[in-house]
């Protein structure tokens, strides 16, 4: 029978009801570990009352999968990430520099500067394998409201706006996130005039370092919001994605106190124009300056795209079984690609 959690990190939020809730997390990988769905069963299947959102074939030896799962916790509904840690992983655990351990501090880093995320409840190591119990936010991710059809014009508008928005949030704050795909934003408010989103994926933010080209950081999020639907087959079309890019220059812009290095490197016009309130009528001038910075950077989206091959992730998380995706549509259609 598997040990006893080892706990690493707790939100004091839980401790009235800890016993409990450790308690349902025992019995919850227990029922993980015995069930066929450790093995060979697809995502979605129930195991003992909860569902298995991810599984993947990442495994250190005769160790656990790696899996995602959705479950009741002491009456909370919440994320469960188990992976599967070995010889390296366990050293990397103990010394604070493990992907849960990562997950935690960036959550944290997030929660501080108001950035939208689930809430982490705790970090533990079990069986082979580090486990990180995070609040369930209510609403699909970004990636799924992408597939749907029944997502209208206006709801598509305010999400692009919310996610071109998001990334010029976090580079002004000072990281940047490598893995900002859209399976990693849960839609947690959807009208037809606003979205807001969240970030369930922390383990990916750095800060850029001192050689790192300005726009490298908003370049990597806007790009990983372009890749993963590229790969599963479902990208928007372009109207959308220059909307998205719109949202970030004019969100970054208005953030910023003076013009950026970034401002100055994307766009080719020597002196910008001041820059009027977020939602303000802009002037020709601004316009101008505003279709040149659109231009160079989707220029550069297209590059990064192009340098990351075949966007097709391993496992599509549209897909029930979790099977690979089979549409890679290539950089050169990309421009002319148009989703619904």
């Amino acid at each position: 029978m598997p040990g006893p959690l080892t706990i690493l990190e707790i939100d004091p939020a839980i401790t009235p009801d800890r016993a409990r809730f450790e308690s349902d997390l025992l019995r919850t990988l227990d029922a993980v570990a015995t069930h066929p769905a450790n093995h060979a069963h697809p995502p979605g299947a129930p195991a003992a009352g909860l569902r298995i959102l991810k599984q993947d074939d990442t495994r250190v030896a005769a160790g656990p999968h790696a899996l995602v799962l959705h479950a009741t916790l002491a009456g909370r509904t919440v994320i469960i990430k188990r992976s599967p840690l070995g010889l390296i992983g366990t050293l990397k655990s103990l010394t604070g520099n493990s992907k849960g351990w990562r997950h935690v501090r960036n959550a944290a880093w997030l929660v501080e500067r108001r950035l939208p995320t689930a809430p982490v409840l705790l970090l533990a190591r079990h069986a082979g394998a580090e486990i990180l119990v995070m609040d369930a936010l209510p609403g699909p991710s970004l990636l799924e409201l992408m597939a749907s059809p029944e997502t209208t014009l206006s709801e598509q508008h305010a999400l692009a706006d919310a996610a071109g928005a998001l990334v010029a949030r976090v580079v002004h704050a000072g990281r940047y996130n490598r893995d900002h795909k859209p399976s990693n934003l849960i839609v947690t408010h959807l009208s037809p005039a606003a979205a807001d989103l969240a970030i369930i994926d922390c383990v990916a933010f750095i800060r850029p370092g001192p050689l790192t080209r300005p726009i490298q950081a908003p370049l990597r999020m806007l790009s990983s919001l372009v890749i993963e639907p590229m790969g599963c087959g479902v990208l928007p079309r372009q109207a959308l994605l220059m909307r998205g890019l719109r949202a970030y220059l004019r969100h970054s812009w208005h953030l910023a106190d003076h013009p950026s290095p970034a401002r100055a490197q994307i766009a080719p016009l020597s002196t910008p124009p001041p820059t009027p309130p977020l939602y303000a009528p802009i002037s020709v001038e601004q316009r101008a300056w505003e279709l040149a910075s659109i231009r160079a950077f989707w220029s550069e989206v297209l590059r990064t795209i192009h340098a990351h091959g075949d966007p097709a992730p391993s496992i599509n998380p549209l897909t029930p079984a979790g099977t690979p995706a089979s549409h890679s549509p290539s950089t050169a259609g990309l421009a002319a690609r148009s989703h619904r």
